[in-house]
């Protein structure tokens, strides 16, 4: 199982002061997971993500912990995580996180986050023909362009939340990294049955450590939210023409993202009780 250590020391991060323990709305749903399995196998680089320390040596995530964060917030009130515990000579690591919201709002394709034209934009994966693409030229081009996209593009905020996830992070004598200039950015969303499904990727954050799992969940909360506000304002209904970002590195949490949104599906979908049959009259 996730050493025992590092377990208590992710939960009492999640409650630190000034953290997003001040705004959870009740009792955190966390689980261990992935035992002795290498998550990373088979990924494509496009979207994997990936442990480097010093002295050129390599290590692969082999657990980690999942769940959700309940938050007091209407818009998005769950915030999702699956985070990587690494192994490396009997230190526990923090490594890569996943962190996800279910927006209730309707979007018709996939987008990702990729570095252009001096800032991370926010670009229709359809746009991206493969992984040599330009996104510089793609953007000035407003390829599938809408009202939604405009929106975002025009408020700094939310062009500053996209790329807000820090790509490497310094744990111990090692680091933990992702590659800043990948495509699909760090920040994705993706259609799902009239949802949207928000995700970032992002090292480990401030005071993480060996044993002291530490990343930003108030700051990835507050990013989806600045984009949010855009999908919100600006619908898009029609047919979905999206792809999932799914990977071992973050399908624990995606299942449980797809689950609630199945769940609320099919119990809006479910058909009315039946009225209550009146009493029996009363003995005369």
């Amino acid at each position: 199982m996730v050493n025992q250590k590092f377990w208590e020391e992710f939960q009492r991060g999640i409650r630190e002061k000034d953290e997003i323990g001040k705004h959870l709305s009740g009792q955190v749903g966390i689980w261990p997971g992935g035992l002795q399995q290498d998550h990373y196998k088979g990924l494509a680089s496009a979207v994997a993500t990936r442990f480097v320390p010093f002295m050129r040596e390599s290590y692969q995530a082999t657990e980690f912990v999942f769940g959700y964060l309940p938050v007091k917030n209407a818009v998005l009130p769950n915030l999702f995580f699956q985070c990587a515990v690494l192994d490396v000579k009997g230190k526990n690591i923090p490594g890569i996180g996943n962190f996800g919201g279910v927006l209730r709002s309707p979007i018709p394709e996939t987008y990702v986050s990729p570095y252009a034209d001096w800032k991370h934009r926010l670009l229709p994966l359809s746009s991206l023909p493969d992984a040599k693409a330009n996104a510089g030229k793609i953007f000035k081009s407003q390829p599938s362009w809408g009202p939604f996209l405009d929106a975002v593009h025009s408020d700094k905020a939310a062009l500053k939340a996209l790329g807000k996830p820090w790509a490497d992070k310094r744990v111990g004598d090692y680091k933990v990294s992702m590659d800043s200039l990948r495509l699909s950015g760090f920040f994705q969303l993706a259609p799902y049955k009239g949802y949207t499904l928000m995700t970032i990727e992002s090292a480990p954050g401030f005071g993480a450590d060996i044993d002291q799992p530490r990343y930003d969940f108030k700051d990835f909360h507050d990013a989806f939210l600045k984009v949010a506000i855009h999908a919100m304002a600006h619908p898009q209904s029609g047919p979905e023409v999206g792809e999932l970002f799914l990977n071992q590195a973050n399908a624990a949490m995606m299942d449980l993202m797809v689950k609630q949104v199945d769940r609320t599906v099919q119990k809006a979908q479910a058909p009315p009780p039946p009225p209550p049959s009146s009493p029996p009259p009363p003995p005369s």
